[in-house]
């Protein structure tokens, strides 16, 4: 069964009693609840499952929204790569109020971003790297020896990067294991963000249960590809046994959050990677429309993904 996330239409509504209307009346019977649903809206939406409504197939961590935090920046508040010890704790302790939440609306999964390098001079950095790809400004040789730059620079942050995302996840990963509630390490839209596929590797070795595992993001790993920082399908490759869930979506170049067939995205191929049982969530930007969502679902239907 298809979920979509309220990165939809969260922010279009005062009430969860709204959200869950607006996707029950589009088709949808599962949902996924995400970072910009406040604790009113979260309220309503607990309601909505208690009456047997709507099913919530996952929650993107931080749920609910904090209190004081903008809608679009409340998953980079608290990474567990800060260097600040408290922002660290912070971190824990808003992963498992997440996880608390998704026991209450019965949800498989949890998922979760894992780290920023925003004090860094990677960003900008990657930003050159970024417009000198898509406007071609530059000729090729000197878009790789940017890549490559990049590259060499990112890797000197891996290491206590690493180090502090295990510190937090050695408290987080025991507290879903006891709640049955599994954890899914998304792959990420920035390669200054945390983890890339090697660093996901080194972690997925450390915490090995079977709780605990990769959430793919589509439209990241295909702008990762275009960028030219991972080799097509490389994370679906190396880890889709340990895949927790998927946000669906369409792509181009870097512009993602696209219903699917507006975009190049192979859906085909993606099909023989996924596991029947774990949740498989639509992730629409706030624009899209209705009548795009429904064709988008019955492409991904035409693929067997649904």
């Amino acid at each position: 069964m298809l979920s979509i996330s309220t990165s939809w239409n969260a922010i279009r509504h005062q009430d969860g009693a709204s959200i869950v209307a607006e996707m029950k009346q589009l088709g949808f019977e599962s949902m996924e609840v995400n970072y910009q649903v406040s604790a009113t809206q979260l309220a309503d939406i607990e309601r909505s499952v208690a009456r047997g409504e709507i099913e919530v197939s996952s929650l993107h961590n931080i749920v609910p929204l904090p209190e004081g935090a903008d809608v679009n920046t409340a998953h980079r508040l608290y990474p567990f790569t800060s260097p600040n010890p408290e922002i660290r704790r912070m971190a824990v302790e808003l992963a498992t109020g997440t996880i608390d939440w998704a026991v209450k609306l019965k949800a498989k999964a949890v998922v979760l971003h894992l780290g920023e390098s925003w004090d860094a001079p990677l960003p900008e950095m990657e930003r050159l790297y970024l417009n000198a790809k898509l406007k071609g400004h530059q000729n090729k040789e000197k878009i790789e020896e940017m890549r490559q730059k990049l590259v060499s620079l990112r890797k000197e942050y891996s290491g206590s990067a690493i180090e502090r995302i295990s510190e937090c996840l050695r408290e987080i990963v025991p507290y879903a294991e006891e709640r049955e509630v599994r954890l899914g390490f998304e792959n990420r839209y920035w390669y200054t963000q945390f983890p890339n596929a090697d660093e996901m590797e080194i972690l997925l070795k450390e915490f090995s249960s079977p709780q605990v595992g990769l959430w793919f993001d589509v439209g990241h790993a295909a702008t990762q590809e275009y960028l030219g920082i991972q080799r097509t399908n490389e994370v679906l490759e190396r880890f889709s046994d340990r895949m927790m869930g998927v946000h669906l979506m369409d792509c181009i170049r870097n512009s993602d959050h696209l219903p699917p067939g507006r975009g190049n995205y192979d859906f085909a191929n993606l099909a023989g990677y996924l596991k029947p049982d774990i949740p498989k969530v639509l992730e629409m930007a706030l624009f899209v429309q209705e009548d795009d969502i429904k064709r988008g679902v019955e492409i991904l239907q035409k693929h067997g993904i649904g």
